[in-house]
């Protein structure tokens, strides 16, 4: 719904600021980043929904604005007969610069897993982990409380198959005993 929010906001925006000066509506929307993002970190910090959505339609607000700032600025300065390249490659660099960083972010989630035991701590490993730390984890879950399964509980499952005999099988314990 945050980002149902955000779009809902920055599509009519585009529409509203289309007569507006290029450059004073890439300003106003530059101008709502820090606003919303003030917003948006209060609403973490307070737990507060209203300040999640309004941070959220702020930055709808700007990144509208911003869009059609900005790609007015870019086509309107170019002849005619180069605006459809124009056009495509601010779309292309528009789409990296938004994708790349998440790309980026992603890229080392395979390598990583969560080890979580029973008590809730949990700490981040290499993927295929060395052996004291199979050991820990392996010590950690024979002295683990009883979790068994109680006559009105279905028993967790996984469709998880090791992508090696170094990586350990997730700990499925952990999923029973949250599901009681």
């Amino acid at each position: 719904m945050v980002f149902f929010t955000l779009t809902a906001v920055a599509a009519p925006t585009v529409y509203f600021t289309r007569r507006m000066r290029a450059d004073v509506s890439a300003l106003l929307g530059s101008c709502a980043v820090i606003p919303a993002a003030v917003l948006t970190l209060g609403a973490l910090y307070l737990a507060g929904p209203v300040l999640l959505f309004a941070g959220a339609a702020l930055a709808g607000f700007g990144f509208g604005a911003v869009s059609q700032g900005a790609l007015r600025a870019v086509v309107d300065s170019v002849p005619a007969r180069e605006k459809g390249g124009t056009l495509a490659s601010y779309y292309v660099l528009s789409y990296l610069a938004m994708s790349l960083p998440a790309i980026g972010a992603g890229a080392p989630t395979p390598q990583l897993r969560t080890a979580c035991g029973s008590t809730g701590p949990c700490r981040l490993r290499g993927r295929t982990g060395d052996r004291r730390s199979r050991d820990a984890d392996l010590a950690a879950a024979q002295s683990a409380p009883d979790t068994s399964l109680d006559a009105h509980s279905r028993p967790a499952t996984s469709n998880h198959t090791s992508a090696s005999p170094d990586t350990p099988a997730p700990d499925i314990s952990v999923l029973a005993t949250h599901n009681r």
